[in-house]
Parts: structure tokens; C-alpha cells; sequence
């Protein structure tokens, strides 16, 4: 903004019209000064509908309550030239940049809440996904109150920009005249510091030490992959679990009970007419001869004590976990793994990349009855049940997923495969001071 004597007015409306829309102040200003205009007008975010508007004599007169920026093109220096190329953020505002400059919050975030009529502009921000540690900001339709905006999309109320990329290298940070939130706080390197707690939420109690392991989750069963025996076989009704589903198929005096390989969906009454049980290692369903069943295992005790049956293993101290081979490469075939007593916190996506499909059909993380895949790991949703359960098919695999449930999860790592960025550099001199570059009156 400081390529123009911008003030806050909506006045100036007699004969106005708009020009287009523009994607920066820069580019309003451009439109203004090739029309011919006094003053080029846009909402205080910067992007937008631009307007051509004219002093018709008269001096410009500012409304500091008003939601829109003129600019007296007549007045205004060239842009000033662009910041140069780097890992160095720049920001021009009141929004503090913070974990040397890796991170950055809305103002007063640590003591409260942001305050009315905010503005800060965020230069050459690193092209990595973004982390949102932290977001609670004024919701409202097309987020026109307060609003964050990154690659030219506006973010607002509890969804903020994780994994966005900043294409142009910049944020922005708007605030209006009236309700505040707890704020933001946002990072951008490949590995951001450890997230601190909500401003208002209560640390959780220390990690009990574990009970004695409970037995595996599919030990109750002696289950085989399998959909060889369709003979006669029926749709006894979804369950939720594979004991629900042992219990429509003894209710319903089968042989076996069928069910996908991830323990929900649809349940199938199946029958060995005399022969032998059929293993099928490459179908994607699960058969238990509900003949040799034992009685389902008791539920586990209470606790903050995670466990987990199959071979993703729990990570910094029992507060994290990741599918197989998470560090090294990409995840397998005809994995399943299944996590009990995980505390009901809203979980932290640290990293998600699975297999992609229609439903989630081919790999996916369970969470509350949900299939995630692709890249939209569960950032935010809390385990009601106290359960996971991670499954892959037989055939493509991806780099996999690392899922937080603590309060405060240990250092996000980089990506398996992405080369660490370079050191950050020391800033260059500091442009000029944002009210530097006009004649205020």
C-alpha cells in the first residue's frame, strides 16, 4: 500500500464507475491512472472490484469507518520496485512475524483478540504448503468482515489456509470495524515449530503410563481375505464394526460373516455348502468363521494411553502415529491398522497423502464413521469413538499421513521426499515506512 496516499472514504460516489476487477491495490491504481480518473477506490483487502471516482472540485474527504481505500492517483509515486527474490518474509502492518520468521499471527493473538480496522500485507513468503496452527476468525458470507487472503482467495471463520500454496508469494490480513476473534497464526516453512495450545483452552493432563494391552482388535475372529464363497449368500444390513458384524451372522446362522477390509459397510451372510474355507489374498474383503468365534474381547479401559493393533507405529511419545514406513518411502499393500483409546482432542494433519478414489475406496483413514483420502487428512475432527483405522488395497501406494492427537504435537517433518529448504536469509534493508511516501492532510 505504500505506493499511494491511501485513506478510507466511500465519498466521492457522483459520476463513479467501476473499471473491472482487480487483483492488487497496484493494479486498481494502473486501471485509475489509464482512465483518467482522481481516485481509484477498492475494499480495504486490496482485491476487487475497482472504481474510477472523481473530486469534481472538491477536496478528498475520508470516512474512517468506512470499508473501502481511495487512492489519489494524481498524487501517486511510481510502485515501488519489487522486494527481492528470497526466503526472507516482509511484512508491512501490525501482524508480528514470530519463530524466526517462519511463522506469523494476527495481532495480539498470544493476549486476546485482534483489534478493528487491521491491514497487513505479507511479501515473499515461500512457496510451501502453509500450516494453520491456529484459526478463528469473524465468519461471514464471502468472508467480506475480516479475512485472510492467500493465492487470491479470502479465508475466514474456523477454516483457514492449510496446505494452500501462496502462488504470488503474498497474504493478506483484513480486519472491520466491529466483532473480533481469537485471531491466527500461520507458518511456512517445511517444518514449523511445535503448535502451541488455543489461547483459551486448558492444557490437557499428562499421558497415564499404559494398561495392560488389550487383545488385537481382529483377534476376535479368525479372519481371511476372501469373497470366494458368494453361493447362496445375502445383505444382512450395514454395521459399523466387524463385531456388529459377527453378531447379524451368528443371529442369522451363517457360516461366515463378509465385510471390506476396513470393518464397515455393508454385511454379507455367506455359507461353505461342505466345502473348506477359500483364502483369497488379494480381495478387498474380510471373511470370519463365525463357528470359531470366541465372544467378542471387553471394551478397553479408559485413558489417555493410545494402542494400536497392526503395523503403524505411534510416534513422539504416544502423541502421534503414521502409516507404515511413513519415513523412508511410501506405504504398502493390504495394510490395516486400528488405534483404540485416541483422546477426544481435534485431531492435527501433519501429513496426508493417500490414494485417492470414488467413497475412499481403495486407501483410507476412518475417523468417526468417515473415510479420508487424497489430501484431505482429518485436520480438526474429533475421534468421538476413540478409534482409527487405516486400510490399503493391493495395488497404488502414496507417501502416507502423520496424525497428532495431543494439544501441542511435536515439530511437523518435512515431506518424505521433499528436499529441506535452504537457511533463512537476513532480511534485506526495510522499505520505507508505510505513511513515508505521501503528503497526508
Amino acid at each position: 500500500w505504500s505506493t499511494c496516499a491511501w485513506f478510507k472514504s466511500n465519498y466521492h460516489t457522483d459520476g463513479e464507475y467501476a473499471m473491472g476487477l482487480a487483483d492488487s491495490p497496484e493494479e486498481c491504481i494502473e486501471l485509475a491512472q489509464t482512465n483518467g480518473c482522481d481516485l481509484a477506490n477498492i475494499d480495504i483487502g486490496g482485491i476487487g472490484q475497482c472504481w474510477c471516482q472523481f473530486l469534481n472540485g472538491e477536496d478528498p474527504v475520508e470516512q474512517p469507518d468506512e470499508p473501502y481505500q481511495n487512492c489519489d492517483v494524481r498524487k501517486s509515486p511510481p510502485p515501488s520496485p519489487p522486494h527481492l527474490p528470497g526466503l526472507s518474509v516482509q511484512v508491512d502492518g501490525p501482524c508480528p512475524l514470530t519463530d524466526g520468521g517462519a511463522c506469523a499471527t494476527s495481532p495480539n493473538y498470544s493476549d486476546g483478540e485482534y483489534g478493528p480496522y487491521e491491514w497487513c500485507e505479507f511479501t515473499n513468503v515461500p512457496p510451501n504448503p502453509l500450516v494453520s496452527l491456529a484459526f478463528d476468525v469473524e465468519p461471514g458470507a464471502d468472508c467480506s468482515y475480516d479475512y485472510l487472503v492467500v493465492s487470491g482467495v479470502k479465508y475466514c471463520g474456523t477454516s483457514g489456509p492449510s496446505g494452500v500454496v501462496p502462488s504470488d508469494g503474498n497474504l493478506t490480513w483484513v480486519s472491520d470495524y466491529s466483532v473480533s476473534a481469537a485471531g491466527w497464526k500461520i507458518c511456512w516453512a517445511n517444518a514449523p515449530p511445535q503448535m502451541p495450545p488455543p489461547p483459551s483452552q486448558p492444557p490437557l493432563p499428562p499421558l497415564l503410563p499404559p494398561p495392560a494391552p488389550p487383545p488385537p482388535f481382529w483377534s476376535t475372529c479368525a479372519w481371511f481375505k476372501s469373497n470366494y464363497h458368494t453361493d447362496g449368500e445375502y445383505a444382512m444390513g450395514l454395521a459399523d464394526s466387524p463385531e456388529e458384524c459377527i453378531e447379524l451372522a451368528q443371529t442369522n446362522g451363517c457360516d461366515l460373516a463378509n465385510i471390506d477390509i476396513g470393518g464397515i459397510g455393508q454385511c454379507w451372510c455367506q455359507f461353505l455348502n461342505g466345502e473348506d474355507p477359500v483364502e483369497q489374498p488379494d480381495e478387498p474383503y474380510q471373511n470370519c468363521d463365525v463357528r470359531k468365534s470366541p465372544p467378542p474381547s471387553p471394551p478397553h479401559l479408559p485413558g489417555l494411553s493410545v494402542q494400536v493393533d497392526g503395523p503403524c507405529p505411534l510416534t513422539d511419545g504416544g502423541a502421534c502415529a503414521t502409516s507404515p514406513n511413513y519415513s523412508d518411502g511410501e506405504y504398502g499393500p493390504y495394510e490395516w491398522c486400528e488405534f483404540t483409546n485416541v483422546p477426544p482432542n481435534p485431531l492435527v494433519s501433519l501429513a496426508f497423502d493417500v490414494e485417492p478414489g470414488a467413497d475412499c475406496s481403495y486407501d483410507y483413514l476412518v475417523v468417526s464413521g468417515v473415510k479420508y483420502c487424497g489430501t484431505s487428512g482429518p485436520s480438526g475432527v474429533v475421534p468421538s469413538d476413540g478409534n482409527l483405522t487405516w486400510v490399503s488395497d493391493y495395488s497404488v501406494s502414496a507417501a502416507g499421513w502423520k496424525i497428532c492427537w495431543a494439544n501441542a504435537p511435536p515439530q511437523m517433518p518435512p515431506p518424505p521426499s521433499q528436499p529441506p529448504l535452504p537457511p533463512l536469509l537476513p532480511p534485506p534493508a526495510p522499505p520505507p515506512p508505510f505513511w513515508s511516501t505521501c503528503a497526508w492532510f
